[in-house]
């Protein structure tokens, strides 16, 4: 029996996305032990680091010249005992991590002021970049974190795992499933964002 696909996209239709790239993990992070302002690299409980500056990534190869990157990264860490503080950064490279660029970064904190245990929190940022790469370069992207030397994150990518140590996959509970850390990336062709390119100071170079 012949069906039809409501809302469907006709094959002549022509798209502003040119490629897609998202990156995320099923597992539990713990702090790289920078603080204040100092960035490191999160471990990975088990499995693999998917956020790390890992040169064996596969990344996002651009499909064309002088369009733009239009990047989201997400991430969420758990709470303590009391108050949790914590800054994380996206990187990105064009060259295997010869080249460093810092896209973007937000702080989050977790905080009850009796002295219980508190939920998590999680945040999201996005924007455009124009890469100024040539077709066939491959951008791959990282994490790094920073927590407050007398109140660092311990925990990353779940939310209520239920305790306060270093280095232990303990199973968490209810609410502390992993979720909340993915990095995505979507090519978007110059003529997109042409409305918005006079006010783009952003660029690699």
């Amino acid at each position: 029996m012949a069906r039809n696909l409501l809302n469907s996209v006709s094959s002549s239709a022509t798209t502003n996305i040119l490629g897609m790239y998202y990156q995320q993990s099923n597992v539990q992070y713990y702090t790289s032990g920078s603080t204040n302002g100092s960035f490191g690299t999160m471990t990975a409980y088990t499995g693999t680091n998917h956020f790390n500056q890992d040169g064996s990534a596969s990344g996002y190869v651009i499909k064309e010249a002088n369009s733009y990157l239009h990047i989201l990264m997400n991430y969420s860490h758990d709470h303590g005992q009391t108050w949790r503080a914590s800054g994380i950064r996206l990187l990105a490279t064009p060259d295997n991590w010869s080249t460093v660029n810092a896209v973007m970064g937000f702080g989050l904190t977790s905080y009850n002021g009796n002295g219980y245990d508190n939920f998590g929190n999680s945040g999201c940022q996005e924007r455009y970049i124009l890469h100024n790469s040539s077709v066939g370069t491959t951008w791959k992207f990282a994490f790094q974190e920073s927590g407050h030397a007398n109140g660092n994150v311990h925990k990353y990518n779940n939310a209520n795992a239920g305790n306060d140590n270093y280095g232990q996959n303990n199973n968490p509970n209810t609410f502390g499933d992993v979720f909340g850390m993915c990095i995505r990336v979507i090519e978007v062709k110059n003529s997109a964002v042409v409305a918005m390119s006079a006010q783009n100071t952003f660029a690699f170079t």
